[in-house]
């Protein structure tokens, strides 16, 4: 850790932008406010359509120095607004595998224990598999899952920052570890944006890995958009620089 430098680990996901001089300039703000890893959400679409696209990103974003995390997102097997289409499983992890990505996000998975299995093997390293799941889904969780992965975590974005705080605990408590906390940036109403940045302090004071979602309030994601995206960005990254001048003293 250099100085200056916060010591949790801060990423935040990062989709629906295929201008690459567009999401360049993006991951370079990304890498300059504190941000030490970036999330792609990978849809069928995607992987079915966006291949090159996405390998261009992974490519941008390691030279800025980001982490970089794929998620299968969406379908009838992972959590997001994916489309479901007749791609495998399998053959659609195999493919984010191929954008050179190092790390795979398995995002509030809906598979059978067995089918997960599957997809863990279509990635073929346990040690770079991050799995998030929402804290009231604890319980569901087998230990040969919670030993495998390498990073577990929860995304408790209802209620207030206090209740967020209370669930995200409960989460470790059932499985006995927490490596990763999300903080909510979407559907942000006017007015709401500090919150967002004390539920980015909050987190952090629970688990070695903060992620947000998403970049700049979800500007450009319709529905998901904040009230005002730049407001929320910017309680995130005033959060993030509090936390490294706080690590640097």
């Amino acid at each position: 850790m250099t100085a200056g430098e916060p010591a949790v680990q801060f990423g935040i996901a990062y989709f629906g932008v295929r201008d690459l001089d567009h999401a360049t300039r993006d991951l370079a703000t990304i890498a300059e406010q504190g941000f030490r890893w970036v999330l792609l959400p990978f849809t069928h679409d995607d992987a079915l359509w966006e291949r090159r696209t996405f390998g261009d990103l992974v490519t941008v974003a390691g030279g800025f120095g980001l982490e970089t995390v794929i998620s299968p997102w969406g379908g009838s097997a992972f959590g997001g607004e994916g489309v479901q289409t007749d791609l495998p499983i399998a053959e659609w992890i195999r493919r984010a595998r191929g954008t050179g990505a190092a790390i795979l996000h398995v995002d509030d998975p809906r598979l059978e224990p067995t089918a997960l299995g599957e997809a863990l093997e279509a990635w073929a390293d346990d040690s770079a598999v991050w799995l998030t799941i929402q804290p009231e889904r604890a319980a569901e969780l087998s230990p040969g899952v919670v030993h495998r992965i390498a990073v577990l975590g929860t995304d408790a974005y209802d209620g207030t920052v206090e209740a967020r705080v209370q669930a995200t605990r409960a989460f470790a408590a059932t499985t006995a570890r927490l490596d990763l906390a999300w903080v909510r940036a979407f559907r942000i109403a006017a007015g709401e944006e500090a919150e967002v940045g004390e539920a980015t302090r909050a987190m952090a004071a629970l688990a070695p890995r903060v992620g947000v979602w998403a970049w700049k309030g979800a500007t450009g994601r319709g529905d998901l958009r904040s009230a005002n995206p730049d407001l929320v960005q910017a309680a995130v990254a005033d959060a993030i620089r509090e936390l490294s001048l706080i690590e640097a003293a």
